[in-house]
Parts: C-alpha cells; sequence; structure tokens
C-alpha cells in the first residue's frame, strides 16, 4: 500500500517556522513542483493551509523526505543574514554568495 506505484493518498500535517505562503496550494496542485536533486517534478499535491504554520498534505507519490523538502522549499525566506526578499530575485533566479556574506 505504500508503494509510490500503487497511488494510495498518504496525508501529513506539518507544522513550520515560518508562515506557509499561500502561493504554494497552487504550486504543489500543479504538478510542475521541482524539488532541488530531482529530475522529475512532484505529482500534484493538496496542500491545505489550516493555521498561518500549520498545513495538511495529500501526497500520491513518496520520494526522500518530500513533505519537509516541499514546505523547506516555499517557507524559507532567509539563510544565515541574508534574507531572500532584500535580493529582489526572481523565482528560479539565482546569484553566487560570498562565503563571508552569511
Amino acid at each position: 500500500m505504500t508503494s509510490p506505484r500503487h497511488h494510495v493518498a498518504k496525508v501529513y500535517e506539518a507544522v513550520t517556522e515560518e508562515d506557509i505562503p499561500a502561493e504554494a496550494v497552487e504550486l504543489f496542485a500543479s504538478g510542475t513542483f521541482m524539488l532541488n536533486g530531482e529530475d522529475r517534478p512532484c505529482a500534484p499535491a493538496v496542500l491545505e493551509i489550516l493555521e498561518p504554520r500549520r498545513a495538511r498534505l495529500t501526497l500520491t507519490e513518496g520520494k526522500y523526505h518530500q513533505v519537509r523538502r516541499m514546505l523547506a522549499a516555499v517557507c524559507r525566506i532567509s539563510i544565515g543574514s541574508l534574507h531572500l526578499d532584500s535580493l529582489n530575485l526572481e523565482p528560479g533566479e539565482w546569484m553566487p554568495i560570498r562565503p563571508d556574506a552569511l
């Protein structure tokens, strides 16, 4: 039953350290969301935001630490002293960071 090839829904409740952005609902449902290190996008998933930092996520696949990785990808807003909103980057855009910048 737990094998991804059976496509049985698995429901998780998660609590995050940051508010979950409302845009994540559509992004996860789109079937286009890519996790770092993966060569295929995640299957469409249902995200229900229950509270600003609590959600229910329904998946039909089971990639390694998928729930944690999906929520971390949409919730992370800073790394060390770097705050993503101050970098003015578009989604998917990147820039090199010097180690002393952290």
